[in-house]
């Protein structure tokens, strides 16, 4: 079995999973009556823990491997899963989702470390790129199914569907992983030390240029994934079409991965494709609020999809250049940072303005923050570009 139809299937398995949940479990804090600052913090939860965790496991994936860490993850995922069926009140939510980021702080780094080990460096945003289909595939199937699940079945059945999809993937990786023939590495074995990984990228132009991406993008999804979902229930769509929205917008974007990855591959323009692609995330993210028509909706959120889509594969594939076996896993951490900084910042922000000006002010004033990572982007990597 090669070894990136091995991640990319458990990659699809896993971001499945991470979007059903996602989906259900704003819509369920609406349900229990939660406020909308409550929400945020809910939905920021995981990724505060993962801003602390993520680092140490990418150390651990650099010195023990990178396989295990994926397992370990998984199962920790299948946990937490199976916690969220019990949940009744916004706290239990909040522990659930706190153990599923830890889950996912073992399992992101080292699956995406995991896919540029396997990749010739003059392809890599072509492989970051089919890994990134695979997984904007997982989030497309994500909340349609979720959206099904809950009108039909209800939400804590759709939680037990997402504690047996966690199971189902453990046990795919480790039978995967004993089947795969993977590239050998070279394990670090000096005693990890967190603040030496920060030094050693310092002055590394094309890992700074991909983590000033990252942080801004996740700012941007983490807002749009945890009240999006919200605006739209307040506006009157039913859990059916607002799936149906994600994932309609989902596929547009999972399209679009392995040509910008192609296209990043050829570019000498790097950094200016990945800005671009930034800032028009953060325009279509600000006019989400004036509109209540599915069908316009739906046009913003592909286009969004489209624009994500390069920072995230651009962001990702200079890191990955700028990385080797013996500091992938570290890097891959930081990212993890960065990615969750966002992804928490970006609720937080939201909920609080929202809660006290409307989602009309709120979202435009995340979309300032879009604007103002492509800048830094640029800034930073103005060297890059020639790469």
């Amino acid at each position: 079995m090669k070894p990136l139809f091995a991640v990319s299937i458990t990659t699809f398995n896993s971001f499945a999973l991470l979007s059903l949940i996602s989906l259900v479990i704003p819509l369920y804090l609406v349900e229990l009556g939660t406020s909308l600052v409550e929400i945020g913090l809910v939905i920021a939860s995981r990724s505060l823990v993962m801003m602390f965790l993520a680092v140490p496991f990418g150390i651990i994936s650099d010195r023990k491997g990178r396989n295990n860490l994926v397992l370990l993850g998984l199962l920790t995922l299948t946990g937490a899963a199976f916690l969220l069926i019990f949940a009744t009140t916004s706290l239990h939510i909040l522990a659930a989702f706190m153990v599923f980021g830890v889950g996912w702080s073992a399992f992101e780094p080292s699956i995406s470390a995991l896919v540029m080990d396997e990749s010739d460096h003059t392809r890599i945003a072509r492989s970051y790129g089919t890994f990134a289909t695979f997984l904007q595939g997982g989030f497309s199937l994500g909340p349609v199914l979720a959206g099904v699940l809950m009108m039909t079945f209800g939400i804590k059945l759709t939680f037990l569907v997402a504690a047996v999809t966690a199971a189902a993937s453990s046990l795919m990786w480790w039978v995967m992983m004993k089947k795969t023939k993977w590239r050998p590495t070279t394990k670090v074995n000096t005693r990890p030390k967190i603040l030496s990984v920060f030094k050693q990228f310092r002055k590394n132009t094309l890992v700074l240029v991909g983590w000033a991406a990252v942080f801004p993008s996740f700012i941007l999804i983490g807002s749009f994934e945890g009240f999006v979902p919200v605006y739209a229930r307040t506006v009157g769509m039913s859990p059916l079409i607002i799936g149906a929205l994600f994932s309609v917008s989902f596929v547009v974007g999972m399209a679009t991965r392995i040509p910008l990855g192609a296209l990043l591959d050829r570019t000498k323009h790097k950094v200016y494709l990945i800005a671009g692609g930034l800032a028009s995330a953060a325009v279509m993210m600000a006019i989400i609020p004036f509109f209540t028509d599915p069908a316009i909706l739906v046009v913003i959120f592909s286009l969004t999809a489209i624009a994500r889509a390069m920072p995230n594969v651009g962001g990702n594939s200079l890191i990955g250049l700028g990385t080797t076996t013996d500091n992938r896993g570290a890097a891959n951490g930081v990212t993890g940072i960065c990615r969750n900084l966002g992804l928490a910042i970006g609720p937080m922000l939201l909920g609080v303005v929202a809660s006290a000006q409307g989602f009309q002010i709120a979202f435009p004033v995340l979309a300032t923050l879009g604007v103002g990572g492509a800048i830094t982007v640029c800034l930073i990597g103005r060297n890059a570009n020639r790469r």
